[in-house]
């Protein structure tokens, strides 16, 4: 059994359904352009670490070339998401990667502000006895959640898509006596507003530059 494992989620950017709020200003293909490279990002920053496994769960299309380009570049494995919605996916991702691994960390791909040492903080909290680690996002969501278990209601009756779904999980964690600890708040880019910030994150990849540059931001 390994001791540390990464999930990072991901959806394939396929045209038209990845990052769709971002159609409006980028069209289409930059939105789907958009989620491949923050994904391709996080990897770089987070994906070749020695000191834990990384799995990346694929949404929609596992076998989609980019994430054949990922696999062959870093050191992952490839999974497919399963689950009718967000609970249920990282309820199934989250038991799969405990079931051979003592502390599991699992992010979303468009969780822009998270760097190496967040990760290893969260790591480090599971390993000094925290059940579960939760990260809230500034929109009311979270960023990263990892545990050492899991239950199955964990991730039960939460309003994924709006501003309660920290509140929510809080409220599912306490229900379930959980030892948990809220990490340092995160946050992802759901929104156009959201890309200037991303402009200025000090270690932007350049061809998330090069999108934003297109795009006059």
């Amino acid at each position: 059994m390994t001791s540390r494992k990464l999930i990072i989620l991901a959806k394939a950017p396929i045209v038209g359904h990845a990052k769709s709020r971002m159609i409006p200003l980028l069209g289409s293909e930059g939105a789907a352009r958009l989620h491949q490279e923050l994904t391709h990002w996080l990897l770089t920053k987070m994906g070749n670490s020695p000191d834990y496994e990384t799995e990346l769960w694929c949404a929609s299309d596992i076998d989609h070339p980019f994430f054949v380009e990922c696999a062959a570049e870093f050191a992952i494995t490839l999974k497919l998401q399963q689950g009718d919605d967000l609970g249920e996916r990282q309820l199934f991702a989250m038991m799969s990667g405990l079931a051979n691994a003592k502390s599991v960390v699992m992010v979303g791909s468009d969780v822009a502000s998270l760097i190496m040492s967040d990760i290893e903080n969260a790591f480090q909290a599971i390993e000094q006895g925290k059940q579960v680690v939760i990260a809230p996002a500034e929109d009311g969501g979270y960023g990263l959640i990892g545990g050492s278990r899991v239950a199955k209601d964990l991730f039960s009756g939460i309003p994924w898509g709006t501003h309660q779904v920290y509140e929510a999980m809080v409220n599912n964690l306490n229900r379930l006596e959980f030892e948990w600890q809220a990490l340092p708040e995160v946050w992802d880019l759901d929104c156009p507003e959201e890309l200037v910030r991303l402009g200025r994150h000090p270690l932007i990849s350049e061809a998330l530059l090069k999108i934003l540059e297109v795009n006059g931001l």
